[in-house]
This record gives C-alpha cells, structure tokens and sequence, in this order.
C-alpha cells in the first residue's frame, strides 16, 4: 500500500518553512530529497512524520488531515486538534464529526473522542460523548473512552454523574465500560453519593476482581475520609481478600504515610515475609514520597501543580 501523498505534501509543506527561516538550505535539499524517498514508505512512516513535525501543523492543515485516505494519518491528526477543541468551534465539530462518522475507524473515534475531552464542558459535545457511552451497539472500548473523556465534566454534571453510576452497578454493561465508568468517578470523588457508589463496588466480593480495583483506586483522592480509610485499611490486612486489591488498598495509604498508625501499619507489612513481594513491594512504595509515577498509577490529572494527562495511555 502506498503512502498517501496528500499527508506527505502537509508534512513537507510544513517543515521547509521553518527550516528557511532558521536558514538551512541545506537542510531543506536534503529535506526534498527524504521527501521523494518517503513517497514509497509505509503508511506508519507518514504518521511518524507528521508526529515529528506536529508542531508546524495549524488548526486548518489538521481539519483537512481528518478526511485523509489513511486512518493512521486521521488519528493522528484527531490527537493534535486537542489543543484546538476546547476554543475553536471549527476543531470542535470537525472532531464531533469524526466520532459520529459512519464506517469510521474505531481508532480514529477514539482519538477525536480523547480530544472531546476538555470540550465536554460544552452542552452539545457533553451529549455527544454520553450518548456514544450509553450505546449499547457501539465498541465496548470505544463506549469506555467515551466515558473515560467525560472526566472533566464529571464533577460539575450531574447527568454525566447518573450516567458514571448507572454504568458501574449494571452488571449486564460489558465489564470494559463498568470499569471505565468506575476509572472516571475519581474526578467527582467528592459528591457523598459516589463515593458510596464506589466503595459499595469494592466490598462486593461478586464483582469482578478489576472492577473493584478500578473503584478502589478512584478513593485515593478521598482516603482522608474515616469510611474510606476504614474500609481500604480492612481490605489490606485480609488474607482471603484478592492480591490485585489488596495491593491498591495498600498503595491507597500513600496519601496518609505521615500518620501513626498509617506508617506503622505499611512498616509492618514492608518486613512481613509472610506475604507475597507484590504486597511488600507495594507497602514500601506506599512509605515512599508521592511522584509522577504514583499520579499516573491512579488516573490524576496533576502533578506538582502541572497538568498531566490521564488519557494519554488509555
């Protein structure tokens, strides 16, 4: 299969400009040179280009690249709008299109999907993504990316909120868009109702072990509440509970380590050769300071005052 061309002529387009402007003519024969060379290449080869060169792109040469033959080259090109969607009308709908385009890769949705995200905020966009969630014919892992690009929304919308919880008890929902639902409710933690929500998950002993850890890591931000640090301090000392849960009960008492009985408990655990290395291993990650990687592992959206983006592997 040949590269499209259409996306090879963006690419150069864009580069020779800036390589002119610095003065590299030289840069630029060698530059035409690659170019006429790529024309043969994969298709992978063209996404990979137009990844290096993303920063030349603008919001027009994006919105074309969206109707581009190859869906390796819309998707990517679905991810750069990002920056667009949330205050550019035109990026917004183009995305918006994508997503409710028929026949479309499900690869592309979920890119224009992801960055819907801050555009969530908007009414029509809020709907679009609610919609794609709660249909049932759809991908099950389109339908939980969909939810999961509503987490902006989540703590001020009460209807994303309905949605988050009715998707987390229904167990006939495929368990990827539970979990998803579960993933998402982090970022509303706060409301009494979902934190309920959530913690009722993580004690059913019947729920899917990935569900309730799922649930167990949207507390972390919560783990000051009595309940929460009750209920998380229980699961980790169970021995009949499920290792994968109690490893994120465990890890949940990162947030707490400067209390007492908090440090003495995960210092008890760290030397208790009785159990497994995961939970030993776990217990003095959970004594050690809070870093990126821990903001990561539970799904958060800053660190250090810095956004980080909590979809970038999803």
């Amino acid at each position: 299969m040949r590269t499209p061309k259409s996306a090879l002529f963006v690419v150069f387009a864009l580069l020779a400009p800036a390589l002119a402007a610095a003065g590299l003519e030289q840069s630029l024969v060698s530059g035409a040179a690659a170019f006429e060379s790529a024309l043969q290449t994969p298709p992978k080869l063209a996404v990979a280009a137009l990844k290096d060169f993303r920063a030349y792109s603008d919001e027009d040469r994006l919105i074309d690249l969206l109707d581009d033959p190859d869906p390796l080259v819309r998707a990517e090109a679905a991810k750069s709008l990002r920056r667009y969607a949330l205050t550019s009308y035109r990026a917004e709908r183009a995305l918006l299109s994508a997503l409710d385009r028929s026949g479309e890769a499900v690869s592309v949705k979920k890119a224009a999907a992801k960055s819907l995200a801050w555009a969530a905020q908007h009414d029509g966009t809020k709907r679009e993504l609610l919609d794609l969630a709660a249909s049932r014919g759809a991908d099950a892992s389109l339908r939980a990316v969909a939810f999961k690009s509503l987490y902006v929304a989540a703590p001020r919308e009460y209807d994303v909120q309905r949605a988050l919880k009715e998707a987390l008890n229904d167990s006939n929902e495929p368990l990827a868009v539970r979990e998803a639902a579960a993933w998402t409710l982090w970022a509303a933690h706060n409301d009494y109702s979902i934190r309920r929500a959530l913690m009722d998950a993580v004690r059913e002993s019947r729920e899917p072990v990935s569900l309730r850890v799922e649930a167990a890591k949207s507390l972390f931000g919560v783990m000051n509440e009595y309940d929460v640090k009750n209920l998380m301090k229980d699961i980790a000392r169970d021995s009949n509970a499920p290792e994968a849960l109690r490893e994120v009960a465990i890890l949940d008492h990162l947030i707490l380590n400067n209390d007492y009985s908090t440090k003495s408990m995960l210092e008890d655990m760290s030397r208790d050769r009785s159990l497994s290395v995961i939970l030993r291993s776990a217990a003095i990650k959970a004594l050690g300071e809070f870093s990126l990687e821990a903001a990561q592992y539970f799904h958060l959206s800053h660190y250090q005052g810095k956004f980080i983006d909590p979809l970038q592997d999803q």
